[in-house]
């Protein structure tokens, strides 16, 4: 059987996910891609990476969440402006709001 290889746009999303920060134990990584679909659905375009981080923080509580620059990237890729963000994002008390909610659907 061969495989077929991914749609450019879907090899550019792809290929952000190394710079993805923040990580969660026993995560279905494919709700990434609902996220990725509903964010530009609403008008916010934004790449994979962006939106698995952003999924992550809004959907779980933060303490089982991990935030940090990723080991294997070079140690002169500067990542702290956007750690800071993450981190800023993370302890926003509407954040820590909705992660804490349980949703009322289902996603498919």
């Amino acid at each position: 059987m061969k495989t077929q290889t991914p749609k450019p746009g879907i090899q550019s999303h792809l290929r952000t996910l190394p710079f993805s920060h923040v990580t969660c134990a026993d995560f279905p990584r494919g709700r990434a891609a609902l996220w990725l679909g509903g964010a530009a659905a609403s008008g916010w375009p934004m790449p994979l990476a962006l939106a698995l981080d952003m999924g992550l923080l809004l959907s779980f509580p933060g303490a089982g969440l991990k935030s940090e620059k990723p080991g294997y990237l070079p140690s002169d890729e500067d990542t702290s402006d956007y750690l800071n963000f993450l981190q800023r994002v993370s302890v926003h008390p509407l954040v820590r709001e909705l992660s804490l909610q349980k949703p009322r659907f289902r996603m498919r």
